[in-house]
């Protein structure tokens, strides 16, 4: 078993999905090779932020969704705190420099994970020299398990939209498909290879 791999989670919040769209939220949690987390970052910024002076804009559905969910009115009692983008690369990268382990044994892992991979460079924020090129997306499973109707993963509805909530679903996901990987046999199929007439 390759026990030097670790998993970095990540979720993003943010004002929409726009290409004038500000970073409002990140949530990481790096785990072990088993998923158990290790570390944990997490930083509310402000006010929603670029890394270049560009008119931000709000989506409708963001704007409702996260002034339900609470991230709006925390955001608020922030204040100046972590709320432009400088402060948020420097605490970002300070956590990002204490990790353990090479860059090149850290799957960046999370639903859709490559959309928040490129919103982070898009932000200013890259994280690609603390990371492999290799992405661990969780959404994989969960479409995989919707797909075949199997129900094997443990549902867990979503109730707040929270990147925090997020990671959490997606660290409880991929141990349960390594459970579940665990007690697989896999053999051949008979019929595989054979031409059918």
């Amino acid at each position: 078993m390759t026990t030097n791999k670790r998993f970095l989670f990540v979720d993003l919040e943010a004002t929409g999905l726009s290409e004038n769209a500000g970073l409002l939220e990140i949530y990481a949690v790096l785990t072990n090779h088993r998923f158990k987390p290790r570390n944990t970052l997490h930083l509310v910024c402000g006010q929603p932020i670029r890394h270049y002076s560009q008119d931000i804009v709000w989506d409708e559905d963001a704007l409702e969704m996260h002034s339900n969910n609470g991230l709006i009115s925390e955001m608020k009692e922030i204040g100046c705190l972590n709320a432009n983008y400088y402060q948020v690369q420097k605490a970002l990268y300070f956590w990002l420099d204490s990790l353990p382990g090479k860059a090149a044994d850290r799957y960046l892992a999370g639903s859709s994970v490559h959309g928040d991979r490129q919103f982070l460079s898009k932000m200013g924020l890259p994280i690609d020299s603390y990371v492999s090129h290799r992405h661990f997306d969780v959404s994989v499973f969960k479409a995989m398990d919707l797909i075949s109707g199997t129900k094997l993963l443990e549902e867990k509805k979503v109730t707040d939209h929270r990147a925090r909530t997020d990671v959490l679903i997606d660290i409880a996901v991929a141990q349960q498909v390594q459970k579940l990987w665990k007690s697989l046999t896999l053999t051949p199929d008979p019929d595989d290879g054979k031409v059918q007439s």
